[in-house]
């Protein structure tokens, strides 16, 4: 059973404000991108829309010959 939208995205921003109040701002890298769902990327984006302080970074892989 898949956790709601809006029970995922603020627990996230709760766990966030523990950083916020100690004065540290999260991270969430996300490599490769490409892997990453887009029910995940949604609930990500949603928990910034909540209010969640965080910084949200993909990379894509880059191979080089």
């Amino acid at each position: 059973e898949l956790v709601p939208l809006s029970t995922l995205s603020d627990g996230l921003v709760e766990l966030l404000e523990a950083e916020r109040a100690q004065g540290r701002r999260s991270w969430l890298v996300l490599s490769p991108l490409s892997l990453v769902d887009g029910a995940t990327l949604g609930a990500l984006l949603e928990a910034r829309r909540r209010g969640g302080d965080f910084v949200l970074f993909g990379r894509y892989p880059m191979d080089l010959p």
